[in-house]
């Protein structure tokens, strides 16, 4: 576990914690002051972070500043519920704005990778499936512990992904994504 320098205790101290809605809400307002790139909304404070500088909705996260330091928010649910934080945290719908605890899991960095979406420049229409021009033919292929599996010689690129998410399954259980 990596250290943390906030604890469960100074967090409810401090927030609130809407654990159906992911929202979180200061304990007390007067502690923190309304400026210009510290909004409030209510009484909830957000700041919208892309750390991926990529404009799609699922990369975006909320950020919480507690004294000179900011938080992700579903790091901080995390915490605020379990009371330890994992080394990553996986938005079971990728969308990093729900931070709802149902929605949060404790994951390793190859668990995470395996719940992303296809890439954007996919040109099958389906995850983990590309033409492969000396066949002529359809592949599937799938990554898990570093090792490549695919498979050539599909007609169609429905059929590759048919075996790409068998293999997901099999491969990455709970984490797999299959579009």
């Amino acid at each position: 576990m990596p250290k943390q320098d906030l604890t469960q205790d100074r967090l409810h101290e401090l927030l609130h914690y809407d654990s159906d809605t992911g929202l979180f809400t200061w304990t007390n307002t007067n502690l923190h002051k309304r400026t210009k790139d510290k909004p409030f909304v209510g009484n909830i404070w957000w700041s919208r972070k892309d750390h991926k500088k990529e404009p799609s909705d699922d990369k975006k996260y909320i950020t919480i500043q507690i004294g000179k330091k900011r938080y992700l928010a579903h790091r901080l649910a995390w915490l605020f519920v379990y009371g330890w934080l994992p080394k990553e945290i996986d938005h079971i719908d990728k969308h990093g704005m729900h931070n709802n605890i149902k929605n949060l899991r404790a994951s390793t960095h190859a668990q995470n990778l395996c719940n992303t979406a296809k890439y954007s420049n996919n040109t099958s229409g389906y995850k983990g499936v590309s033409f492969h021009k000396p066949q002529g033919l359809w592949k599937a292929a799938i990554i898990s512990n570093g090792a490549e599996y695919q498979k050539y010689g599909f007609s169609n690129p429905k059929e590759a992904h048919e075996w790409y998410c068998l293999m997901a399954k099999q491969l990455h259980g709970e984490f797999a994504r299959t579009s």
